[in-house]
């Protein structure tokens, strides 16, 4: 099942375990952000 998004934001898959940069962080605070399992992407 996908989680419920908000029409018109931006959707980030980001691995658990991922380092963000301060800047990204603020770049998509209004974002939609869904953490997968460390391993997911190869």
């Amino acid at each position: 099942m996908l989680a419920p998004t908000t029409p018109g934001k931006q959707v980030f898959i980001i691995e658990e375990g991922t380092a963000i940069p301060e800047d990204l962080q603020t770049e998509i605070a209004d974002s939609e952000i869904i953490f997968v399992p460390d391993g997911t992407f190869f």
